[in-house]
């Protein structure tokens, strides 16, 4: 069973890091371990409805010296 790496973004703005292993955009709900889980943890139910966004990662590290480029 291949794991992706994903951040989700919802639309209220909070933000979730995990992986998953059945995510699919034809669906409504895939399946979401938090990266910060204990081993007993089962995964949470994730709705599309809920979302603005997902990224597929390698890391979870991110840049801390990215800084968005406004145009003027």
């Amino acid at each position: 069973m291949i794991q992706n790496k994903i951040v989700v973004r919802y639309q209220d703005r909070r933000i979730d890091k995990g992986v998953t292993s059945d995510f699919s955009p034809n669906r409504d709900l895939f399946h979401l371990l938090p990266i910060d889980a204990l081993p007993e943890t089962k995964p949470f139910t994730v709705s599309m409805q809920e979302l603005k966004a997902v990224f597929f990662v390698k890391t979870f590290e991110g840049n801390p010296g990215y800084n968005k480029k406004k145009r003027i």
